[in-house]
């Protein structure tokens, strides 16, 4: 798992998450993601959006 301070400059990279607890018809397991959320929240916030 990366920090978050090493979650700046990440803004459109693959990464390989865990995606555990899934709830209902969720993906679970480790599946690849891609970071969509900006340098500047990624920089600021503890978590990152992913598609």
């Amino acid at each position: 798992m990366y920090e978050i301070n090493e979650l700046n400059k990440m803004q459109w990279k693959i990464f390989w998450a865990s995606l555990d607890p899934a709830r209902e018809s969720e993906q679970a397991g480790i599946r690849p993601v891609l970071i969509i959320s900006s340098e500047e929240i990624n920089i600021s916030l503890p978590i990152a959006g992913v598609i």
